[in-house]
């Protein structure tokens, strides 16, 4: 007996998103994570090794928004077959 696919939509599904977002919070944690564990060491945290900390965590934070706003355009999508984003659109 044959097993029948969902249509390709071509937007991922929920556990793809689901998975992209555990990775972003990977990061998030894990940086700041070894960030406190430095500063609790050592009292300190060199600027250079700071700085690329939280410019990671921002990328993350804000990959991690973007599959949010990801998830609510699908959930939010119209009734009346307009897609994500056009609800407002005349």
């Amino acid at each position: 007996m044959p097993t029948t696919q969902p249509p390709d939509t071509g937007r991922p599904g929920p556990d793809a998103l689901a998975h992209a977002a555990r990775d972003r919070l990977t990061v998030i944690r894990g940086r700041t994570y070894l960030l406190l564990r430095r500063l609790r060491r050592t009292g300190e945290v060199p600027a250079g090794r700071l700085e690329a900390g939280l410019v990671e965590i921002d990328r993350a934070s804000r990959d991690l928004a973007a599959l949010i706003e990801r998830l609510e355009d699908g959930i939010d999508a119209p009734r009346n077959g307009a897609p994500p984003g056009d609800a407002g659109a005349d």
